[in-house]
């Protein structure tokens, strides 16, 4: 298997977000209120950054993502 990092696509939301969606839910890893809802995390992830990537298998299945943006 090998993959590939690229820029985000909008098409690649729903499956970023059934990623990151149980992280959230979780409550383990980020201090991101537990019932934050797609459009929510859309708007942190993707809006409010500078750039957003994605971790990406052959087969077209992502397997993670990460943003940049002032720290």
């Amino acid at each position: 298997m090998s993959i590939r990092i690229r820029e985000y696509s909008e098409s690649d939301w729903p499956a970023v977000w059934e990623m990151m969606e149980p992280v959230i839910r979780s409550g383990e890893s980020y201090p991101y209120a537990m019932d934050m809802d797609a459009d929510g995390a859309h708007y942190m992830w993707v809006e409010k950054t500078d750039s957003v990537y994605v971790v990406e298998e052959d087969s077209g299945n992502l397997l993670g993502t990460y943003y940049i943006k002032p720290n």
